[in-house]
């Protein structure tokens, strides 16, 4: 039927038919190439980790076991450094947030992609000819573009947040090895008050043998040998709850052999004022970027939502074989927005840039206030901790020294020693507790600001 075709204007209406079907492929075959974001790859949220001085993150998925990550190792104790490494490697939280870096790639492909085209046939009966149309939509020549930036500028803000996610869980890693490092204290502490509890209780029983002492007294050094006992099984357990809560937070089991590194923290000797902070924080918080990028695709997606009112279809109609020869020609199909403009999709593109105006202000304000509440309670933690190891803790140790230089030289009872010594020990343990205050005061300083300092 369609063998040959020379009509004159058959001719002249395949030249703009062939062009305008060129250009419908071309457009096709760009629709069917999915775009590619750095945003959605996994390697830009660990680099960004990796220069706020913190680890990188695995690159591949789920995995059946925990696992250590490449050159960490804990056979020399577990650091803090290697405790936020694992986390990142393997708490699964973090990873399920990883996911959403396949869901904007999802989101990505989709902006790119072109609706299929129509193709209407219309079969001879009787005198009726044979009629065929192709459509397919061109707005996306023009709406296709716009569509993907903001997918693009979306995948960048799931990028952020994650990045954000990944200074959250290393504070939280942070806070969790000072709690765990302030229950072991507490536990040796206990353990050796129970030490001096019996022996105090051998004294008394001795001294009351000799009658130098009163059955009131034995009595008294059991009931604290009692309480001594109870409290060091309490804190025997709490440190063994707080390394199972290190365990989780990390999503790999800390073997009991593991030591866990202790050292004094370190207190910076020239802290930056609250201000310069406040501005550094303003340039390296993740989430602040993200309510920035959130505002901005807010802002492309209302503009497009304008665009949005007109959309253009492209024809091809052809008739078979008629009286006066094969026709075949383009067209438009021009939707005309009388009654529909879009409004509820603009309505809504404007409340989400006045929403995403307000968040990004908001998040700016929390910022603020995050940085000043937690370089003011550094400052005050670190002054109170010098204090005390400069000021309150040096003469209880002279004491105790002396209490036992004085029992060698047989002037003072065991009984004045051990009490001397216990008394050390609580203000030790009182030590270790404004330690840790420091250590998660410095940790939450760090996450605030948005960077290792």
């Amino acid at each position: 039927m369609f063998a040959s075709i020379n009509h004159p204007m058959i001719r002249f209406a395949a030249r703009p038919c062939l062009a305008a079907g060129l250009s419908l492929v071309s457009l096709l075959l760009s629709g069917c190439v999915a775009p590619e974001s750095k945003y959605t790859q996994r390697g830009i949220v660990g680099a960004d980790l990796q220069e706020r001085g913190l680890t990188t993150i695995r690159a591949d998925g789920v995995q059946a076991t925990a696992q250590l990550p490449p050159g960490i190792s804990v056979d020399d104790g577990l650091s803090e450094r290697e405790a936020v490494a694992i986390a990142l490697w393997n708490n699964a939280a973090f990873q399920e947030n990883l996911t959403k870096l396949g869901l904007a790639r999802s989101d990505l492909a989709q902006a790119g992609m072109l609706a299929n085209p129509t193709l209407s046939m219309l079969f001879p009966l009787g005198p009726k000819q044979f009629e065929f149309t192709a459509t397919a939509p061109l707005e996306a020549l023009w709406l296709r573009p716009k569509r993907i930036a903001i997918a693009e500028v979306e995948a960048e803000r799931v990028a952020q947040g994650l990045v954000q996610s990944g200074l959250d869980l290393a504070r939280d890693v942070r806070v969790t090895i000072s709690d765990a490092l302030l229950a072991r204290d507490r536990e040796n502490v206990a353990a050796e008050t129970l030490k001096i509890r019996e022996q105090i209780l051998r004294i008394a029983g001795n001294r009351q043998r000799l009658g130098d002492a009163s059955e009131l007294e034995t009595t008294a050094a059991r009931a604290e040998l009692a309480r001594a006992g109870d409290e060091a099984g309490r804190a025997q357990r709490d440190h063994s709850i707080a390394r199972e809560r290190l365990s989780f937070l990390l999503g790999w089991p800390v073997p009991a052999a593991a030591a866990i590194e202790s050292t004094a923290p370190t207190i910076p000797t020239a802290v930056p004022v609250a201000a310069l902070l406040e501005t550094k924080a303003l340039s390296a918080r993740p989430d602040l970027r993200a309510s920035e990028l959130a505002l901005e695709s807010a802002g492309r997606k209302a503009g497009l939502a304008e665009k949005e009112v007109f959309t253009l279809s492209g024809l091809i109609d052809a008739n078979a074989q008629g009286k006066d020869g094969f026709e075949i020609g383009p067209g438009i199909a021009l939707p005309l927005p009388i009654f529909n403009q879009n409004q509820p999709n603009r309505l809504r593109a404007k409340a989400e840039v006045e929403r995403a105006g307000w968040n990004y202000l908001g998040t700016r304000q929390r910022i603020v206030a995050e940085v000043r509440d937690a370089h003011a309670k550094f400052e005050q933690a670190a002054a109170t901790l010098v204090a005390y190891e400069t000021q309150v803790l040096p003469p209880f140790e002279e004491l105790e020294r002396a209490s036992r230089r004085s029992y060698e030289l047989g002037e003072v009872s065991p009984w004045v020693v051990q009490e001397n010594t216990r008394q050390l020990l609580l203000l030790q343990l009182r030590r270790a507790e404004l330690r840790a205050e420091v250590r998660r005061a410095w940790a939450n300083l760090e996450r605030n600001v948005g960077t290792r300092l």
